[in-house]
């Protein structure tokens, strides 16, 4: 498949270069607006929680955060999907970057109009507010 693959070490320290590519990627493929979305996020931690003074490979890059279940160190992938399962908006962050303000970002720079259907930590009444004036109702499941 590949005539000469980086070996493991190499490969490593090509992990965070490859970030923007990835995002530029993943904007040609989005798909079409439908007007019913579904936003949530998950977390990638770069280290277990106890190597986190050691890691140098993501150094200045990641950052500590909370999940729903524990702390981790690394970040955040934020994304709306349509109806369809079609990729809308993708935001990679820091792990310690609240989840509203991602999502805020994401649906003003789409100008998304319709449903979108969250959880509770996405959204605040003043962000619902703003949105709504935009022309997006955003659902929160408990």
């Amino acid at each position: 498949m590949f005539r000469n693959p980086p070996c493991y070490e190499r490969f490593v320290q090509l992990i965070p270069s490859l970030f923007l590519p990835l995002i530029v990627m993943l904007h040609y493929l989005s798909g079409k607006r439908t007007g019913i979305y579904y936003a949530d996020s998950t977390h990638f931690a770069v280290c277990k929680n106890i190597r986190i003074n050691s890691n140098r490979t993501f150094n200045n890059l990641a950052k500590m955060g909370r999940s729903s279940v524990d702390w981790f160190f690394g970040f955040k992938l934020h994304m709306i999907i349509n109806d369809k399962g079609e990729i809308i908006a993708v935001k990679i962050t820091k792990g310690n970057v609240d989840d509203r303000i991602a999502f805020e970002a994401m649906v003003i720079k789409k100008g998304l109009k319709g449903k979108c259907y969250d959880d509770k930590g996405f959204i605040s009444e003043k962000m619902f507010t703003k949105l709504y004036k935009q022309g997006l109702i955003v659902k929160v499941k408990n």
